[in-house]
């Protein structure tokens, strides 16, 4: 029998099984090692504990070596980060059908978005996966409903209505079965959190018996001596050793829907295998998200560039620390003089001084130690350059502006190549946000049933409260993000798209002007068409159903008239004399207010061309 359609402790055997498999192969593979390595670089610590970027430490046989760590590494990582992430998402519901109602539900649903991305700080969870993703080559997104009642969904709440439930999870925290050649042929996939035993016994406990297992679950210390977790990596082995926790691993195992599983599975087990739950997958599809900036082919695993610049910035501090000991230990100014030259040491020591010698030859003269080739200094330049071509990080978006670029536009060009080369992790990224605000939208429709009150950005971004429901929003299908250009991701980029669109006179005020530069979104200079454009869509539906629609002096008239001919573009229609009665009539009113004289001045001012009497 496959494991998955098991129950009760058999299922928690195997489970237990695959989870302890895992930690072997990626401890014996050397998977974690790599990961282990790229994460201590990154937080300004060489393997082996041997340099830090806070101090200086000895080093060498006899602790005579000065060792430096210069944390190029954790430059590098921030920017491929800041270029994925400096751009705030830009979610686009997209509703099923493109009616009137359907619109609005799209855009009630962007409002909800906007507030989980801000206000839940879903944002925060999505740059944490990205964090992961750049540094250990992978990083996770975890989205439940917890619901005060029902903890067979993902947990309780305190929220009495229930509410969305978003993490970040690190790749050693994701269980897989990486027999498999790609992370998308995955059936299924274990999560590892880790929750207060206490709590968890409070939550998942039917028993007597079952709160004495929670509680007798091993704690989070023991991991951290069993190098298990991303956590202990950049903690010393007396923190491992000496660190007391409650907290215990919760591990949450997600089947997807196939023939031999066909309602998916949900299970909810310990670390020896007790199950806390068990029944089908209460989600449309497993909620959890993967960003990577690439894949290490035919493996379920990914790959950072990052990777490639671990030997380098070794490379980087051993040289370092070559300089740093030369010039620690010689850089106190040594006396040399012959043996016989009757030159008391205290006279040097005494600063300015008359001081003695019996012949030329017994002249004090200084010794010089300190010399560094300068082969060492411009191989140094030299490694920084390989990092900038090998992570597509280049000088000027580090902030080293060379000397032969000096014009903005040149500038944002050369910021806009190294953005183009993360496109991939950019892609990612893009695909994240996509898949988890979809599964945010998805888990409303289906579990938020009770009205919810939350504060969304109204036009001119006033913020106004609105409640809702899953039901208000069952026509949205899904999510998209529009990549922007990589120019528009710059400053130095907005500016000259501002300029341009000062020169075409599209931008007409400073409000425009500051929300480019701030913000590279145009959405100022559309927002009033869009909206005239939504109202057309609702009054050609309200013709065709034979529904009389008011014109009033404020409409756009022209791309009223022009919009509402759609109603009468069919045969079917022009038989039907009651749509054709009340669509004129209305184009009718929109003549009529253009043709009066008392509205010319109105008119006018509102950019619109009155007809001539």
């Amino acid at each position: 029998m496959y494991f998955a359609q098991k129950s009760g402790k058999e299922v928690g055997a195997e489970l237990k099984k695959l989870v302890d498999q895992y930690y072997l192969f990626m401890n014996t593979s050397g998977i974690f090692r790599r990961m282990t390595i790229s994460n201590l670089h990154y937080h300004g610590i060489s393997p082996n504990n041997v340099s830090q970027s806070d101090m200086i430490r000895p080093g060498g046989r006899n602790g005579n070596l000065a060792m430096v760590k210069v944390n190029h590494y954790r430059n590098f990582a921030q920017h491929l980060i800041n270029l994925t992430t400096s751009q705030r998402p830009a979610p686009q519901p997209i509703a099923a059908n493109t009616d009137a109602k359907s619109q609005e539900q799209a855009t009630l649903a962007k409002g909800i978005l906007d507030y989980y991305g801000r206000e839940k700080r879903v944002e925060r969870t999505l740059r944490t996966a990205a964090e992961y993703a750049v540094v250990t080559s992978e990083g996770y997104v975890l989205t439940l409903w917890q619901d005060p009642e029902n903890t067979s969904i993902g947990g309780t709440s305190d929220d009495e209505n229930g509410d969305i439930d978003c993490r970040a999870f690190a790749p050693s925290d994701v269980i897989k079965d990486p027999t498999k050649s790609s992370f998308d042929q995955l059936d299924w996939v274990i999560v590892r959190s880790w929750a207060n035993r206490y709590a968890a016994a409070d939550e998942w406990a039917a028993t007597d018996e079952m709160r004495t297992n929670i509680l007798g679950q091993k704690t989070k210390n023991t991991y951290l001596r069993e190098q298990s977790t991303l956590f202990n990596w950049v903690l010393g082995s007396n923190m491992r050793q000496n660190v007391a926790s409650d907290e215990i691993a919760v591990y949450n195992f997600f089947h997807k829907r196939t023939a031999s599983v066909p309602n998916g599975r949900y299970i909810v087990f310990t670390e020896d295998g007790s199950i806390l739950f068990e029944g089908d997958l209460p989600y449309k599809s497993v909620t959890l998200r993967r960003i990577c900036p690439g894949e290490i082919l035919g493996s379920p695993f990914g790959y950072t560039p990052m990777f490639d610049l671990m030997v380098i910035q070794q490379a980087i501090d051993a040289l370092y620390s070559a300089i740093a000991t030369n010039q620690i230990t010689f850089g106190v100014q040594l006396i040399m003089a012959q043996k016989g030259s009757d030159i008391d040491y205290k006279q040097l020591a005494r600063g300015l001084s008359y001081i003695e010698y019996s012949s030329p030859e017994g002249k004090p003269e200084a010794l010089n130690l300190t010399t560094t080739p300068a082969e060492i200094f411009e191989f140094i330049k030299q490694l920084e350059g390989v990092m900038e071509t090998i992570s597509g990080v280049n000088a000027v978006v580090r902030g080293n502006t060379p000397d032969n670029l000096k014009s903005g536009s040149a500038l944002a060009l050369i910021q806009s190549q190294a953005i183009a080369f993360s496109s991939g992790l950019q892609q990612s990224y893009a695909h994240l946000v996509e898949d988890v605000y979809t599964d945010i939208l998805d888990i409303i429709k289906e579990y938020a049933d009770n009205e919810k009150t939350i504060t969304i950005v109204g036009k001119y971004n006033r913020p106004m409260l609105r409640s809702f429901k899953g039901s208000d929003i069952s026509e949205i299908r899904r999510v998209t993000v529009n990549a922007s250009s990589p120019l528009e991701q710059t400053v130095s980029g907005r500016i000259e798209i501002a300029r341009d669109l000062i020169q075409n006179k599209i931008v007409t005020t400073p409000e425009q002007y500051l929300s480019i530069i701030r913000t590279g979104s145009l959405d100022m200079l559309v927002e009033g068409d869009h909206s005239e454009l939504l109202l057309i869509k609702s009054e050609n539906e309200d013709l065709s159903n034979k529904q009389p629609v008011k014109a009033v002096v404020t409409d756009n008239h022209a791309l009223h008239i022009k919009e509402h001919k759609a109603v009468l573009a069919s045969p079917e229609v022009r038989m039907n004399m009651e749509v054709v009665l009340v669509t004129q009539q209305h184009l009718l009113e929109h003549i009529q207010i253009l043709s009066d004289p008392a509205f010319t001045t109105l008119l006018v001012v509102l950019g619109q061309q009155p007809l001539a009497m």
